[in-house]
């Protein structure tokens, strides 16, 4: 049964998680909350999942690589540079620069 449940990959699905995780718990919780008090937690409840949400999408807004995890890329160079902005050089390309550069001299 264990092998069926798949990874969580994308940052989306960690947010409904936690939003679906405080909507059940607030079902529980609801009825047990005096009257007063249930009229701002059904408020909470119902503008909490949207707060998470457009914080998640101001978060993608302004650095759109935090979508993407190491594993989703095939190599992790490329990886690295969506971080960095350069590229990142294997040990045979620094040797061959290195090689260039006394060439020079």
């Amino acid at each position: 049964m264990i092998e069926r449940i798949k990874q969580i990959r994308n940052p989306l699905t960690i947010v409904a998680i936690f939003a679906g995780l405080a909507e059940i718990s607030s079902a529980v919780v609801l009825p047990q909350l005096q009257v007063e008090t249930q009229r701002l937690f059904v408020w909470f409840v119902m503008l909490f999942p949207v707060f998470l949400v457009l914080l998640f999408f101001i978060t993608l807004n302004f650095n759109p690589r935090v979508l993407y995890a190491p594993s989703d890329y095939t190599n992790e160079n490329n990886f690295m540079e969506s971080l960095t902005g350069k590229k990142r050089l294997t040990a045979s390309e620094v040797r061959s620069e290195e090689g260039e550069k006394t060439d020079e001299q």
